[in-house]
């Protein structure tokens, strides 16, 4: 494996602005609960919950059925390629 396309698929590239803010609200949210001890147990999970669901390429944002309809597409296409591939 190249170094060049593992770098590439890291999922920083593929982070929005929106995203970046939203993580650093959380980052935020965290420092509050921890560092000043304001509110810890209601601001961790959603500090810890900002973070997570606004990661790039890991799907934690996607509602169950968005993530059906992308496993499904996944299928299709792949066993597409297998069929594709046994007809050469």
């Amino acid at each position: 494996m190249d170094i060049n396309n593992f770098i590439q698929s890291l999922g920083i590239f593929y982070l929005s602005t929106n995203q970046i803010i939203m993580i650093v609200v959380g980052l935020i949210i965290l420092f509050l609960a921890i560092k000043k001890k304001f509110e810890p147990l209601l601001l961790l999970p959603i500090g810890f919950g900002a973070i997570l669901s606004n990661i790039p390429e890991i799907g934690l944002a996607l509602s169950p059925i968005e993530q059906l309809l992308m496993k499904q597409n996944s299928i299709r296409s792949h066993s597409w390629n297998l069929f594709s591939l046994t007809m050469i």
